[in-house]
């Protein structure tokens, strides 16, 4: 259809309804608004198709370096309406104040979220510019991003739902998450990451003799305390009795019970008390460990076994917080993390929401 004839169609609208001409101002604009919006209603089904219009902005609106970046915004915020049954071209106001403050909850940063916010502000003002929606309805110029109070939620498990997580992790995922909770080890420490078992008699064993599993990497060697502990009566191996004897009396029980469950599985029948890169020299993908893990949480937390659909973070920082409230020792934090100053450590405590 032509410019000329739609005008001519406007014109046969008019002559039959007079009664338009005479309407107020505030009339007529509600008039037109509703003629807007039937109009827009009629369009087809694949023109009205959000993934459509998503699709065709991508292509036609965003350079391909912000392709992958916008639609990711999108389609994440378009899932967030898709739960609360809302149907994209009826956003409000409330709607994405809710969304923005449900990215504040779910640990995303004010600079994320402020990017993610524009994408989708140029995204809403092109559904107005293409007449998918009415300009008027098109809630994102209203808000003001920086009026919406930040607020960071934190969850990290209790003592309970650690026990739940690990008790239902097979052995190697099991022993695998207790040192990356316990040890803060990288995927790098991984790899270096050697297992020894030990014989100990200490105050701390009531004389009698144990058997103890621990493991390092080459990197802690370095940090060697140069005197025997005085509570040892007796060990056979001297890198414990100088190194890992502290860390034992004050690891977590399931710990040192899940690394001798390790031990007695793997080791025991080999006769080897000492066991070399164990992750690199069997070629472990500790990325499929991690994805194993969290989809154990997942369907626990679906489950109403847990009260937050953990991350693996989460349940790092569950160490550091039990740490430090049992110790108030911020130069241990400090070593264990790897930090270079204090107050490195000390922010990174606030910031998880862990009170000084």
């Amino acid at each position: 259809m032509t410019n000329k004839e739609i005008d001519e169609i406007a014109a046969e609208i008019l002559n039959k309804y007079k009664i338009l001409r005479s309407l107020d101002i505030k009339k007529k604009n509600y008039f037109l608004s509703k003629l807007n919006a039937f109009l827009l209603n009629n369009f087809s089904d694949d023109e009205k198709s959000i993934d459509k219009i998503v699709s065709r902005y991508l292509d036609n609106e965003i350079a391909d370096k912000y392709k992958a970046a916008t639609a990711s915004a999108i389609n994440d915020f378009i899932s967030f309406l898709s739960e609360k049954k809302c149907h994209p071209y009826k956003v409000n106001e409330g709607i994405v104040k809710s969304y923005i403050k449900n990215e504040y909850g779910s640990g995303k940063t004010q600079s994320f979220v402020r990017v993610r916010f524009s994408r989708l502000n140029k995204f809403y003002k092109y559904l107005a510019d293409q007449k998918y929606i009415l300009a008027e309805n098109n809630p994102f110029p209203s808000i003001v991003l920086s009026e919406i109070e930040y607020h960071k939620e934190f969850s990290i498990p209790d003592d309970n739902e650690i026990q739940i997580i690990l008790n239902a992790l097979p052995l190697e995922l099991r022993t695998y998450l207790a040192i990356a909770i316990v040890k803060q080890y990288s995927e790098r420490d991984f790899y270096d990451l050697s297992f020894k078992t030990t014989l100990l008699v200490s105050k701390e064993t009531d004389g009698k003799q144990i058997t103890v599993t621990y493991c390092w990497t080459d990197n802690d060697l370095w940090n060697f305390n140069i005197e025997n502990p005085k509570n040892i009566i007796y060990s056979n191996d001297i890198l414990f009795s100088k190194k890992n004897y502290s860390e034992y009396v004050s690891n977590p029980k399931w710990y040192n019970d899940i690394l001798n469950d390790f031990y007695d599985n793997y080791f025991k029948d080999l006769n080897r008390t000492n066991v070399a890169g164990y992750y690199k020299y069997n070629q472990i993908n500790l990325k499929a460990y991690d994805k194993r893990i969290v989809k154990e949480i997942k369907q626990l937390y679906e489950k109403g076994q847990l009260s937050n659909c953990f991350k693996l973070k989460d349940l790092r920082l569950y160490r550091i917080k039990s740490l430090y409230e049992e110790t108030h020792d911020l130069a241990k934090i400090q070593k264990l993390l790897g930090h270079s100053t204090p107050n490195v450590t000390r922010r990174f405590l606030q910031n998880s929401g862990i009170t000084i």
